[in-house]
């Protein structure tokens, strides 16, 4: 396994150390943190790349342009990932750098014993170890994240070579074989993609390759259809493609652009050589960071503590671009970034994920974090967003899931839900059809999800019972302020018991000093996208509401204005609650989900 210490010098030897103590050293000296200044309220979703429709994780990242978000996840939600276990784990023979990609019910991930893995995604419950459907062996470790295209799950392995195999290959544990396999002049750590017909993959030789997706058979050996020469090693960067162009980072400073169909600015017959459309400027530190793309932008981090937002027509023939913004933190970024609803999530060496708004800054310019979340060690691992939630591994050994609204004006988060792990996280979380994976230093691959759904819950009626009101600081809240959510306790108070999972009651608003609505459940949203009481200026108003609490029993309530500032006082009388069992009315709580909307 190639240590990324090596990624902080440019020496020509990649060092074979442990990553479990070498990357330790790359705790460079932190730059300034800048935690004032931007804050823009939130006007509701932008397009994004979309999932695959069935709700798979085919490959690093998720998509070609390396999104890292699941529009199509609708099972687990901010509302639910606090009662997230282990559905089962399945243990390799070494470690799991490797980031796992589901498809057709299978998932697959690489293993630092040289091998690569297929499990059934239910191949076990209640914390149950799993065994392979089937393996496939390489001639060294496996770091780069497989990719599952058209029947075919494609890895890249140390021993220089891309490898292709049939996604039925073998079954009850047997061995396969390859269809192909693919040479280069080096360790290939970085995760292939695969896009009309062509793998692209990077190499520590420096090079990106491009190869037919039908190169050879029979375990026959494939040559590329064009390569692509950087200034430095391709580590850790994965290629993304996105509108006929694949981006990819080097170890010499900069990320670079291509014709992915080997067309523009190629020479040369047999296998073609090709030139950039464009790279940027060097920053100041190695790229291992792989790019994401995503309404006309690029998207990347550096090994100087910045995350970079290129245009993706920045430059022509091979020019050099300068950044639309950047963005420090503070320690080098290996974490790849991911992109949704208008926001960037990537992870940093300082410990922190960050969460920037994608037009935070224009020319140039510098921008402060949306928001913050720190864990316990450097955070390699990339992103995952689906259905309101971010997934993030740290070398703590935990996984963490935050609320995508979880803080804002570069407010500090807490996690909804940390799983921990038996070693440190290197793996990025996937998260498909209801179940989140990531792999495990301590060699294990884990899969968690929610419990088997209950029958339902019985409701019991209480007599009406203030337990909120901000005006006298009932419930221990004061006056709101506009986009600012906050929290409060409901189980034991007012007769409401410890083992309720919802509860009703009326909400009402008083001395607003500007229309908007409220916005009550059971995770805190600065920017909440659904109401439970609109309102205009100066009028008194109540409504009845039926809302499930959060794993620790408590309501959050958000004012929202069409503007930061202005202020209103609320107040919340519960009258019942839900407890879960097998009689009595039954209550099913749904995530928020507008059904009409005569406007549109």
């Amino acid at each position: 396994m190639r240590s990324p210490t090596s990624a902080t010098v440019h020496s020509g030897a990649s060092l074979k150390t442990s990553r479990r103590s070498s990357v330790r050293l790359l705790s460079l000296a932190p730059a300034a943190l800048l935690l004032s200044g931007l804050f823009a309220v939130w006007a509701g979703p932008l397009a994004g790349p979309a999932a695959a429709a069935s709700g798979d994780w085919t490959q690093f990242h998720n998509d070609l342009a390396h999104s890292g978000y699941n529009a199509a996840e609708t099972t687990i939600s901010a509302a639910n990932v606090a009662h997230l276990g282990v559905a089962w784990t399945a243990t390799g023979g070494d470690m799991i750098i490797s980031s796992p990609a589901v498809s057709n019910g299978v998932a697959y991930v690489g293993s630092e014993d040289h091998k690569l893995y297929a499990y059934a995604v239910g191949c076990a419950s209640g914390g149950g170890t799993c065994t392979p459907l089937w393996t496939a062996t390489t001639g060294s470790y496996i770091d780069s994240s497989p990719a599952v295209s058209n029947g075919v799950v494609y890895v890249g392995s140390e021993d220089h070579k891309l490898y292709a195999y049939a996604v039925g290959c073998a079954s009850g544990g047997g061995t396969c074989t390859p269809l192909w396999t693919a040479t280069t002049g080096s360790y290939i750590d970085s995760s292939p993609a695969v896009s009309n017909g062509v793998v692209y993959v990077g190499s520590y030789d420096g090079k990106l390759y491009a190869y037919a997706v039908g190169c050879a058979s029979g375990g026959g050996s494939c040559s590329p259809l064009w390569t692509a020469t950087t200034g430095g090693r391709i580590g850790f960067s994965s290629p993304a493609v996105a509108d006929g162009v694949v981006y990819v980072g080097s170890e010499d400073d900069k990320l670079y652009a291509y014709d992915a169909a080997g067309v523009i600015n190629c020479s040369g017959s047999g296998t073609k050589t090709c030139n950039p459309l464009w790279s940027s400027a060097a920053t100041s530190g190695v790229i291992d960071s792989s790019p994401a793309v995503a309404n006309g932008v690029v998207y990347v981090g550096s090994g100087d503590g910045k995350l970079y937002a290129y245009a993706v027509g920045c430059a022509s023939g091979g020019g050099s671009c300068t950044p639309l913004w950047t963005a420090t933190t503070g320690g080098p970024i290996w974490s790849s970034p991911a992109v949704a609803n208008g926001v960037v999530y990537v992870g940093s060496s300082d410990h922190k994920l960050y969460a920037y708004a994608v037009g935070c800054a224009s020319g140039g310019g510098t921008c402060t974090p949306l928001w913050t979340a720190t864990t316990g060690d450097i955070v390699w691992s990339s992103p995952a967003v689906a259905n309101g939630v971010v997934y993030v591994g740290s070398e703590d050994g935990n996984l963490y899931a935050y609320s995508v609204g979880c803080a804002s004006g570069g407010g500090t988060c807490t996690p909804l839900w940390t799983a921990t792990t038996g070693d440190l996280i290197y793996s990025s979380p996937a998260v498909s059809n209801g179940v989140a994976y990531v792999g495990s230093d301590d060699s294990k691959l884990y899969a968690y999800s929610l419990p088997p759904a209950v029958p339902g819950a019985t409701y019991h009626a209480l007599t009406p019972t203030r337990i909120l009101d901000s005006r006298d600081h009932t419930g221990g809240l004061g006056t709101f302020s506009s986009h600012v959510a906050q929290t409060f306790t409901v189980i034991g108070h007012g007769g409401v018991p410890a083992n309720a999972t919802a509860v009703t009651g009326n909400v009402t608003v008083t001395g607003q000093t500007s229309g908007g609505f409220l916005s009550i459940g059971p995770v805190a949203q600065n920017n909440p996208t659904s109401s439970t009481l609109n309102f205009p200026v100066g009028d008194d108003r109540a409504n009845a509401v039926t809302v499930a609490l959060s794993g620790t029993g408590t309501l959050s309530v958000t004012y929202a204005a069409s503007t930061l500032g202005p202020s209103a006082q609320v107040i919340f009388d519960v009258t019942g609650f839900f407890t879960l069992d097998m009689t009595g009315a039954t209550y099913h709580a749904l995530t928020p989900a507008r059904i009409l909307d005569s406007r549109d």
